[in-house]
């Protein structure tokens, strides 16, 4: 038979063994210590006026009495610390870091960080969970993932703004929201390799077409596709003589560039033929 237990090594009381009380005592002094257990904080050696029940995680340099115990859980009773070596799964509550602490892989972690769970205490602390999914799986490309029919992002306090960012390492890196439909990309905005800002779209997520491009300097607006506008005017200004230039790539008899101007009645839907003395063009300076 063996002596201690098999996870935490509590002692047997064995047959025909004198002061079997202290061999019951000891096993309760370390059940106690492990049994829901809550720590003041990680400390590399014991405070000087440790009080009764008290715990620890003992760093990863321990001096003093917690020296050689690294790693461990040190709890104060009966005058003396008493040591537990944690086993694989080993939750405690870390009062001073406000969080559930978990001992995964040789170490302790915050709970969130250790086991890929979102959990608010551990994320409030401070803690770093190397992927979180709501309501759906995370994977290594979406660290972040979330299922819902809606997602709202709300200022802290009454009156106050609200700024979401999205950051690049560099010029050459991008930094977009893609919009997909069935996971295929259809439309993409944002800094696309370089600093200018672009909208493209795409009707099969393969072949993409820029269709607006704001340079960053002097913000220079390019639009790269046909524009309709339709029951609105369009207004082009600037901080000195603005000129609207239309160019054309190529060359040839056939390739020329055009303002075309087309007047009807009726509307949009049902157009009409125009009628003598209906105005086509009106050109003013």
């Amino acid at each position: 038979m063996n002596e201690t237990t098999g996870r935490y090594a509590f002692p047997y009381i064995l047959a025909a063994q004198a002061q079997k009380h202290v061999t019951h005592n000891e096993a309760l002094r370390l059940l106690d210590a492990v049994l829901h257990p809550c720590v003041e904080g990680e400390a590399s050696a014991p405070p000087a006026t440790p009080v009764a029940g008290e715990g620890y995680l003992v760093g990863p340099a321990p001096t003093g009495a917690f020296a050689g115990m690294a790693g461990r859980l040190a709890v104060h009773a009966d005058g003396a610390f008493t040591f537990v070596e944690p086993r694989e799964g080993m939750i405690v509550f870390d009062r001073a870091g406000g969080q559930l602490r978990l001992y995964r892989g040789g170490a302790w972690r915050g709970l969130a960080a250790a086991a890929g769970l979102a959990d608010a205490a551990g994320l409030a602390a401070g803690t770093a969970a190397p992927m979180i999914g709501v309501a759906t799986a995370a994977d290594s490309a979406n660290r972040l993932a979330v299922k819902t029919p809606g997602v709202l992002f709300s200022h802290e306090e009454p009156g106050a703004s609200l700024q979401v960012k999205l950051n690049k390492a560099n010029a050459a890196a991008s930094a977009t929201l893609l919009f997909q439909s069935g996971y295929s990309g259809r439309a993409e905005f944002g800094l696309s390799g370089d600093d200018a800002f672009r909208v493209k779209v795409s009707a099969d997520g393969a072949a993409w077409r820029t269709a607006l491009q704001v340079l960053p300097g002097d913000g220079s607006t390019t639009f790269l596709g046909d524009v309709a506008i339709s029951q609105k005017n369009l207004s082009v200004s600037g901080d000195a003589a603005v000129s609207v230039t239309t160019t054309v790539a190529g060359a040839g008899a056939s390739t020329f560039g055009q303002h075309r101007l087309r007047r009807s009645r009726g509307t949009l839907a049902a157009p009409q033929a125009a009628q003598g003395g209906d105005t086509i063009l009106a050109l003013s300076g």
